[in-house]
C-alpha cells in the first residue's frame, strides 16, 4: 500500500509486458505474426496503462502548456539485460506521447471478437475505457472529443440505449 510498492509493482508489470513483446518479436520474425497479433496488442496496452498510472501518480498533472518542461517518468520499452540499468526520465510530454503510441497501436491489434478474455486481460471495451480516460487526462478540445468517442464505444449510443444497463447496482444493502 505504499508509493514505493506501487512503483515497483508497476515496473514489474512493464517488465512482463516487455518480455512478452520480445517473445512476440521472435514469433513475428519466424513469420507467425498473425498468431501473436492479439498478444502484441494486449502487451502494448498493459505497458501503456502501467506507465500512464505511474505518470499520474508520480508526475505533475498533464498540462499542454507545461508538459514540455515538467518531468515525466522513465518509459521502459525493452527488457532489462543488465544489473541496475540507468534510465532517462522523460518530459511529461514525451511520456504521454509514448503512452499514446503504445495505446493506439495496441487498440489496432485487439480484434473486435476479443470480448470474452480471461480475467485480468484487456478486452476491447476495457481498452476503449482506458483510451477514454487517457484522452480525458490529456485535456484540450481535440482530446476531449477523442475521450467522448472512446467512451461511446464502451457504452454504446447513450441517446438510443439506456446507459444504466452498463452500471453495477450500488444502492442495495449488500453494496
Amino acid at each position: 500500500g505504499t508509493p514505493a510498492y506501487y512503483w515497483n509493482e508497476a515496473y514489474k508489470a512493464i517488465a512482463a509486458a516487455n518480455h512478452a513483446m520480445e517473445a512476440i518479436e521472435k514469433f513475428e520474425a519466424e513469420g507467425r505474426a498473425e498468431d501473436v497479433r492479439n498478444a502484441r496488442g494486449e502487451a502494448l496496452l498493459c505497458r501503456a496503462y502501467a506507465h500512464f498510472m505511474l505518470a499520474n501518480i508520480f508526475s505533475m498533472p498533464y498540462d499542454p502548456a507545461t508538459a514540455d518542461v515538467e518531468l515525466g517518468i522513465p518509459y521502459v520499452t525493452k527488457p532489462e539485460t543488465t544489473l541496475k540499468p540507468s534510465y532517462k526520465r522523460e518530459t511529461l510530454a514525451e511520456t504521454f506521447r509514448l503512452i499514446e503510441a503504445d495505446l493506439t497501436e495496441g487498440l489496432e491489434l485487439l480484434p473486435a471478437s476479443y470480448e470474452k478474455a480471461p480475467a485480468y486481460h484487456f478486452t476491447r471495451k476495457a481498452a476503449y475505457a482506458f483510451a477514454s480516460r487517457f484522452y480525458l487526462w490529456k485535456g484540450g478540445e481535440a482530446n476531449f472529443l477523442k475521450s467522448i468517442l472512446y467512451a461511446n464505444k464502451v457504452l454504446g449510443d447513450v441517446k438510443a440505449d439506456d446507459p444504466s444497463s452498463m452500471l453495477r447496482q450500488i444502492n442495495d444493502p449488500s453494496s
